[in-house]
């Protein structure tokens, strides 16, 4: 059985892989020029705990490509206990 070497366990401790909020919005920015990202953004995912789901994708890629060893399991986990705790309305992080 494979053990995950990071155990992330939220999106402020996902974000927080990155020297700054900059570099991870400038990374999902180079890789997905389709889903443009602003800091403004990371930092509201960060204070909500939440990405949004159109997001989830390129943030695993990004990740990957950056070194981080993220999976798609701890992904949708950290994101659903953020969900679970702060209800529908409250997770949906502004894009």
């Amino acid at each position: 059985m494979r053990q995950a070497v990071n155990t992330i366990r939220s999106t402020k401790e996902l974000i927080g892989m990155w020297a700054t909020r900059a570099e991870f919005a400038h990374d999902l920015n180079s890789a997905f020029p389709e889903l443009p990202i602003t800091v403004s953004q990371v930092q509201k995912w960060a204070e909500k705990d939440a990405i949004p789901s159109r997001y989830l994708h390129a943030v695993l890629v990004v990740a990957k490509r950056s070194g981080h060893d993220v999976t798609a399991d701890q992904l949708i986990e950290f994101q659903s206990a953020a969900f679970d705790t702060q209800g529908p309305a409250d997770a949906r992080a502004s894009a």
